[in-house]
């Protein structure tokens, strides 16, 4: 088997081709992939008033504030339950049934619409 040793430089160079190459076919692969994204995009954004209306519709229909201001920041916006607890001050068990309780009204108002 015949085996070169390659010099410091050769290895350089061919590291950074290999480097090249790995972010070539990333750049690549990205692009594909946001093709798809952004006609799902544009497909939303010209529902965007309407689901906007409709968001601001069913939030107002939540009683309370905290309640109103909780399912804004964990199911709208995604944080973490654990997160808003912190920034109400109460524990996340509180979070979660203040959460429920402001869903069920949700649920409540889309029955009385549908039926």
């Amino acid at each position: 088997m015949n085996q070169q040793t390659l010099t410091e430089e050769e290895c350089r160079t061919v590291l950074r081709r290999l480097a090249w190459r790995i972010q070539y076919q990333a750049r690549k692969y990205r692009q594909r992939e946001c093709l798809g994204a952004e006609r799902v995009v544009a497909l939303v954004s010209t529902d965007q008033d309407m689901s906007a209306l409709y968001v601001r519709e069913m939030l107002a229909a939540i009683s309370s504030d905290k309640g109103r201001w909780i399912v804004q920041r964990v199911i709208l916006h995604g944080y973490p339950e654990r997160e808003v607890a912190r920034e109400l001050a109460m524990s996340q068990q509180g979070v979660n049934k203040c959460k429920t309780k402001a869903l069920q009204q949700l649920r409540t108002r889309l029955q009385h619409l549908n039926g």
